[in-house]
């Protein structure tokens, strides 16, 4: 008995010493993302850096550099990030085409539509994405969503007839195979290059969520019509170069993952709460928000059967029990 006590005396000892001591060294790092400040990534990405440097007490500082001004594009994160050239950065799964098939699951059109099934879904592939992160020299630190995704346009899209002539912006191959198959002419295209290419008239519309097309202010650029169809939910990962996360104190790697626990969690509940807002900022801005048919939905997901079957190829033999024990999963109360 006096043992045990000799040790918890000794953890509670340790304890106050560590509360009450300095940090070892101050930690700066830099964030990259491709995104505005006013994104829901932008904004959970804020929430995460306070959050480190409220439980570092000002000693761990992770400044966020917005769209792309640290020259990193969301495609190059995943590289850069395993390269070392940066510590952390925030980048959507669907900007990761060609590295491993298992990140283009979960945006594979109309596999999952909502963010409850957004939700289970990026639970289930948590294991599987580590896994592969693992052989590049990093891991997820976390993840965040972005709303449904539908269509911004000039006008409404709500018919196979309003696709002819629709040059819409996509962000990977799973979208571009699909809106062509719809009769779309698909234009993949960063982030960064979508406001000059509708300025210029190079699109005419973007397929992302409501929240990316508010963020980035489409309607005062001419697209003032939304389609919610829902496509996909985006989810973004923040993730880190497991070398630069080694070498942190343990105390500040504690600081990390608490944090990013608290962004997570803030991240799915924000999003479920922008989903509203942003039908009231469409409204006040005058932004139509068209209503699909069942049966034009219907026709859309039935052009994305052959972008589905590309990536059971692309996946390899275990494709199948992948993608059931995913749809499964998705659908889990």
């Amino acid at each position: 008995m006096r043992a045990i006590r000799g040790a918890v005396l000794g953890m509670a000892v340790s304890a106050s010493m560590f509360a009450s001591a300095a940090w070892a060294a101050p930690v700066k790092w830099d964030l990259s993302t491709e995104y505005a400040p006013a994104s829901l990534p932008g904004r959970v990405n804020a929430y995460f850096a306070d959050k480190v440097k409220e439980l570092s007490k000002g000693e761990f500082d992770i400044t966020i550099h917005y769209g792309g001004a640290l020259g990193f594009k969301a495609a190059d994160h995943y590289t850069a990030v395993e390269d070392g050239a940066l510590m952390i950065a925030s980048t959507p799964f669907n900007r990761m085409n060609g590295i491993y098939p298992i990140f283009e699951l979960q945006s594979l059109p109309f596999l999952q539509t909502t963010l409850d099934e957004a939700e289970n879904l990026d639970s289930a592939l948590r294991p599987l994405y580590n896994h592969a992160m693992q052989a590049n020299g990093q891991f997820l630190l976390f993840t965040m969503p972005w709303t449904p995704q539908g269509f911004w346009a000039k006008k409404p899209i709500v018919s196979k007839a309003d696709l002819e002539g629709f040059r819409v912006r996509v962000v990977d191959l799973a979208a571009v195979q699909t809106m062509k198959k719809a009769g779309a002419d698909a234009i993949q295209l960063s982030w960064a290059d979508t406001l000059p290419a509708i300025s210029t008239g190079a699109i005419n519309g973007v397929l992302t969520s409501d929240d990316g097309g508010l963020s980035a202010k489409f309607p005062e650029a001419g697209l003032t019509a939304f389609t919610p169809v829902g496509f996909t939910v985006g989810v973004e990962m923040v993730h880190v170069n497991q070398k630069a996360f080694d070498d942190l104190p343990p105390e500040m790697q504690t600081v990390l993952l608490v944090a990013a626990g608290e962004a997570e969690k803030y991240g799915w509940a924000l999003s479920r709460k922008t989903v509203a807002d942003n039908l009231q900022k469409m409204k006040e801005l005058g932004v139509t928000v068209g209503e699909i048919t069942p049966e034009f939905k219907a026709y859309l997901k039935e052009s994305a059967a052959p972008a589905i079957d590309a990536w059971k190829k692309r996946f390899g033999p275990q494709a199948d029990m992948v993608f059931d024990f995913a749809t499964a999963a998705m659908k889990a109360n």
